[in-house]
Formats: C-alpha cells, sequence, structure tokens
C-alpha cells in the first residue's frame, strides 16, 4: 500500500485464493462419505443376502439328496422347488440354480443379482452373490451292525444262542461265536445265520432265506462300541446328556410317569419295570459292583419304548461265574456263567426300540402277538422265546436309517 492510504471502515477484502481450495475439499469430502454410505448399505445388503443364497443353496442340496436317497427320481426338481421356498426362483432371470450329482454328492449353486440402493449412484458394477453347497447320503448301518442277535462269548457249546420260540420274522443278521440251539418252528430269517462251533436244529419249517441253513464261520467282532466307561461318571453320557436327565442310584423300579418323563436311569443292583399301556424314552443300564447284581427285568403288555441316549435301550453289566468281556477272541481265563440274565424282557402288544446290550451275561426276550424288537439284541449269550415276535437288526428294518451329511 502506497503511502497515506487509509482503509475505508467497514469494507471488506476481496476473496482469498484458498476459499476456492475449501470448496473443493467438501465437495469431494460429500463423494467420498456417499461412497461409504453406498459401501456400508450396500456391504450389509450383500452379506445378507449371501447368507440367505448360502441357506437356500443348503436347504436345496439336502432336499435333492433326500429325493435320491429315498429312491425319488426328482432330485433336481425338488432342489429347485426348495430353493424358490427360500426365495432364489430359477424363473426369475435374475437368479439361476443348478442342481447337478457329482463324485462328492449333489450340489446345489445359487446365483443372484444383489440389490443395490446407493452403490449405483456412484457408477458401481452390478453386483451378484453366489453360494453353493454338497449333501452327501450316507447308507444306514444297523446299530447292531445289522445284527438282530448276537451272541458273542464262548458258552462251551453250551447255547450260546437258545431260541425256542416259533412263528417268529426276523429282519437281519443272527450270529453266535458259539452254538446255535433252534428248537422252535416256523421261523423266517431274512438275513445271515452264522455259528462258529456247532448247531442242533430240532425245529421244522424254518425258513433260513440266505443261505438256506445256519452256516460256520470264524469269530466275529462284538458289533457295537458302547463301553461301561461311557456310563461312568465323568464318561460319554455325563458329557452328552443334562444332568437333570440322569438318575443314579441302587435301585430303581419305574412307574408310569418316570417312563413318561424318561431319561437316563444308571443302577449298581437292579432296574426293574412292570406296568402296561406306557410309552416314553429310556436308556437303562446297570453297573454292579459285586457278581450277581445289574439285572434289567421289564415286563408288561402294550408298552412302546426307546432310547433316550443314542441307540441303547438297555446295557447291562451284569456278570455272574466270571467277569471277562467278548471284545477280543478267546481264550477266556474268567467265562461269565451262560446261564446268568442280565437282561430278561417279556410282553406282548408292545414295541422296543434300540439296543439291548449284555456283554457279560445273557439277554433272554420273550413275547407273543406281534411285539417287535427293531435294533438289535447283543450279549454273551441270548436267549429267545415266545411266538409272533418281530426281530430287526435296524429301527424298523433290515439296517439302520440313511442320514444326509453337508459335504461343504
Amino acid at each position: 500500500m502506497g503511502p497515506g492510504f487509509r482503509r475505508r471502515p467497514g469494507r471488506l477484502d476481496s476473496a482469498k485464493p484458498d476459499d476456492g481450495v475449501a470448496s473443493i475439499t467438501v465437495a469431494v469430502s460429500i463423494v467420498v462419505l456417499l461412497g461409504m454410505a453406498a459401501l456400508a448399505i450396500d456391504g450389509s445388503n450383500l452379506y445378507r443376502e449371501r447368507g440367505d443364497a448360502q441357506n437356500a443353496a443348503d436347504l436345496a442340496a439336502y432336499a435333492a439328496a433326500f429325493e435320491a436317497c429315498n429312491g425319488g427320481s426328482r432330485p433336481v426338481e425338488e432342489g429347485r422347488a426348495q430353493a424358490a421356498a427360500n426365495g432364489f426362483d430359477d424363473s426369475d432371470p435374475d437368479i439361476t440354480v443348478d442342481i447337478y450329482k457329482e463324485a462328492d454328492g449333489w450340489r446345489a449353486e445359487v446365483t443372484s443379482d444383489a440389490d443395490r440402493f446407493f452403490s449405483k449412484i456412484v457408477g458401481a458394477d452390478l453386483l451378484k452373490v453366489n453360494a453353493d453347497a454338497v449333501v452327501r447320503c450316507v447308507e444306514g448301518t444297523a446299530p447292531g451292525g445289522g445284527h438282530a442277535l448276537f451272541a458273542g462269548g464262548d458258552c462251551n457249546e453250551k447255547k450260546g444262542l437258545d431260541w425256542s420260540g416259533s412263528n417268529t420274522f426276523v429282519d437281519g443278521d443272527i450270529h453266535t461265536n458259539d452254538d446255535i440251539h433252534l428248537s422252535g418252528g416256523g421261523n423266517t430269517i431274512t438275513g445271515k445265520t452264522s455259528y462258529v462251533t456247532s448247531t442242533h436244529i430240532s425245529g421244522s419249517k424254518n425258513d433260513f432265506q440266505q443261505g438256506g441253513k445256519p452256516l460256520q464261520e470264524k469269530w466275529a467282532d462284538w458289533p457295537v462300541r458302547y463301553r461301561t466307561e461311557d456310563f461312568l461318571p465323568g464318561g460319554r453320557v455325563d458329557q452328552e446328556v443334562a444332568a437333570k436327565d440322569i438318575h443314579r442310584g441302587v435301585k430303581f423300579d419305574l412307574k408310569e410317569p418316570d417312563i413318561q418323563k424318561g431319561g437316563v436311569y444308571i443302577a449298581t443292583e437292579e432296574i426293574k419295570i412292570s406296568v402296561g399301556s406306557v410309552s416314553g424314552k429310556l436308556t437303562l443300564v446297570t453297573l454292579p459292583e459285586v457278581a450277581g447284581k445289574g439285572l434289567v427285568r421289564i415286563s408288561g403288555s402294550s408298552v412302546k419304548l426307546e432310547p433316550f441316549w443314542e441307540d441303547v435301550l438297555i446295557f447291562s453289566d451284569y456278570y455272574k461265574g466270571g467277569s471277562d468281556y467278548p471284545y477280543t477272541p478267546g481264550p477266556y481265563s474268567s467265562k461269565p456263567d451262560c446261564n446268568g440274565n442280565g437282561i430278561i424282557v417279556s410282553g406282548s402288544n408292545s414295541e422296543w426300540r434300540g439296543l439291548l446290550i449284555a456283554p457279560r451275561s445273557t439277554a433272554a426276550i420273550s413275547g407273543s402277538n406281534n411285539t417287535e424288537f427293531a435294533g438289535g439284541t447283543i450279549g454273551w449269550g441270548v436267549k429267545l422265546s415266545g411266538s409272533q415276535l418281530r426281530l430287526s437288526g435296524g429301527p424298523g428294518g433290515g439296517r439302520g436309517e440313511s442320514r444326509l451329511v453337508l459335504i461343504r
């Protein structure tokens, strides 16, 4: 400014050179903020749609595998129908649902255009979500290895399997690591009947549908995985079953309310049920502290029982005369007495599902009038009597139920 120049009061200076920079900064910031908002909102929406697509792919793969696993002829159609029911209809031009069989199982692939809100304002490209799943059908195996009856011990050829019943239908295998004594007649066995030492067949009109007669074979492995340790304190049952459903004691005489409530009952001396017209889910276990204790005895008519824990309906560790287990081939140094019954089950018009396991004693079952035992009777020895029984080596059939497994 020259000498003598004076600024007039109230006069404004002209705009500073950096004022335009500030305006540009504000404008750029708004664009950035809009972009961040678009990313946040559309990203959240994309995450949700990706989850919906994955859910639809999972269910579509399950539906296709289930249809194929059960002998159906429309796995592709069933898979697409399930995807459509969950919001991904293949008839929509923005959605593709592919269902096909591959080596690992049935695959479902779901592709969809994702809804965008703000990102399209800033010129984002079209967004797509992709999801896929593979489900395999695993053929069922019976909890007792397909055995309706299995006598795994050594009874010195004194009735390892003692069968005096008649008109009984057996859907599954029968095996004894000792001998077979069959004095009943009119029985039908759909599976293989096998033995290790000898046979004594005196009944008539018995139909052995595989082989025409009992077949001599070698010693067979114990077919179930359950062991005494599973039921001890801290074992698998304690780890997998709620404490309120586990009952431990010396003896139990279960009544109708106990059976209807269900649970796991573990006794050191005895478990008894003698009621009728009742149903429930139970796992009955005896863990005796001395020989001659640990009997499980059940009787009654119109009784319907199924396992509370896994496949086990009864596990009796009763023993008498010796304490060896049949988990490995003999010779045994302390063989249990085959006349010692650890399980005694009888009744009429009843339905029993699950495994009856007596590793160190004989499981004795009897009944009449279409009483059904489904799941397998597995013991050191097995004794079967009665008439018009139905026995199977699986839950209602000769094998276990198939299951579906999500591979990826």
